[in-house]
């Protein structure tokens, strides 16, 4: 059987896997073309990775005992497949795109590699590095896509809000133009 998931493991976990996909996505963005956005990406990543630090020492305070393992196992279960998500479709036409732009130089499949490296890597010493299954991308537990995800994984299938009457965006109500799409 799963064993529960309590609230504070949960979030440690999903805090240590997302913090861990940021730090390689902001390595890949700090080599955008645009050298001032580079310098923004590269100036966050710091600070991301100090949020990760204190998700590492949760974590490793909860893997401490054989009950916080389990814990910490199961939300790895559940939360592991859907970070690595995060990383896009392999082979993507998007990515070739953004390449010839400049704002990509590793594909996806490369990021998703360092990601589950960098798991591999802070899971081992707290004894949970056997509940990361690299082959398990993408397969999420229970029938269909994601919650609130479209079954492409490119779009959020979320409806927009409709304030300020039709077609209006909220914040635009009243000023001349309000509620008209782009061009």
């Amino acid at each position: 059987g799963i064993a529960a998931i309590s609230k504070q493991a949960d979030a440690v976990v999903l805090n240590v896997l997302q913090g861990l996909a940021a730090a390689v996505t902001l390595a890949e963005m700090g080599r955008v073309s645009y050298a001032p956005l580079a310098e923004v990406f590269r100036a966050i990543a710091p600070r991301e990775q100090r949020h990760t630090d204190l998700g590492i020492t949760g974590l490793t305070d909860i893997a401490a005992t054989d009950a916080g393992r389990a814990e910490a196992a199961a939300s790895l279960a559940y939360w592991r497949p859907r970070v690595a998500d995060s990383f896009g479709t392999a082979n993507s036409t998007r990515y070739e795109t953004l390449r010839r732009f400049g704002l990509r130089h590793r594909p996806n499949e490369a990021l998703l590699a360092d990601w589950t490296a960098a798991v591999q890597a802070t899971l081992a010493p707290l004894g949970l590095a056997d509940h990361v299954d690299p082959g398990h991308r993408g397969q999420h537990h229970g029938a269909g896509p994601a919650p609130g995800l479209h079954p492409d994984r490119h779009r959020r299938a979320l409806p927009r809000a409709r304030l300020g009457g039709a077609g209006g965006r909220g914040g635009d109500r009243g000023r001349p133009g309000a509620g008209r799409g782009p061009g």
